[in-house]
């Protein structure tokens, strides 16, 4: 039975273990760096994995922040462009267009033919038996 030592590679800890692979605690972490095998005491794998966590929070973080950032561009592009078309809507109505016509033409030129022609077919029906066809 032999007695080998061991080395942190982070903070140069010795630890020794009978016919062991590695010390109890003790791990072995591949470098991000050069992809190198470390073997890290117990002490500096905790503190890697708090550091871990703390990065993935941190990005986490700053990528929620990012979504928010983009979220709050877009509201405030939705809302210039609503003052856009309430002032369109202004425009046209000083020239004498009743605002009212104009959406329900824009809301029917959004519409596809089917669904247009389905709704007419549909508003006809509800007309004729309420009398008013």
């Amino acid at each position: 039975m032999g007695i080998t030592r061991h080395r942190c590679d982070k903070c140069d800890a010795n630890a020794f273990a009978n016919d062991t692979p590695l010390p109890e605690g003790w791990v072995h972490h591949r470098s991000t760096r050069n992809g190198a095998q470390l073997t890290v005491c117990q002490s500096c794998d905790e503190a890697d994995s708090t550091n871990r966590s703390d990065e993935d929070a941190s990005a986490s973080d700053d990528r929620l922040r990012l979504f928010i950032e983009r979220i709050e561009r877009i509201e405030e592009e939705i809302k210039g462009a609503n003052d856009d078309r309430r002032d369109v809507y202004a425009e046209l109505k000083s020239h004498g267009y009743d605002p009212k016509i104009v959406k329900m033409i824009v809301k029917d030129r959004s519409m596809s033919p089917h669904d247009r022609k389905e709704r007419d077919a549909i508003l006809e029906t509800y007309r004729c038996a309420l009398g008013e066809a």
